[in-house]
């Protein structure tokens, strides 16, 4: 993506990635407690997926790639191999 259109897209993946980041916080929250809670596992998973993909696209890596791995967690956990 070029610099040009990073820029206009900026302001919307700031607020999209700040309201999967609060999904994720909240959903963890509620795991923290020791609840093994299927639908906070598959918000977990499906924010990080989205907030990695978005913020690689934006060309913020360090984001992306820490989303990733979050993804990667969650979706083992998703499939009873964690």
């Amino acid at each position: 993506m070029e610099e040009v259109d990073k820029l206009k897209y900026r302001t919307l993946y700031v607020q999209t990635a700040r309201a999967y980041v609060r999904d994720m916080q909240a959903n963890l929250s509620k795991l923290l407690t020791g609840d093994d809670n299927a639908d906070a596992v598959n918000v977990v998973h499906l924010a990080s997926h989205s907030l990695a993909s978005q913020s690689l696209l934006m060309g913020f890596s360090t984001t992306g790639s820490t989303s990733f791995a979050i993804e990667k967690i969650f979706k083992a956990k998703m499939e009873g191999n964690l």
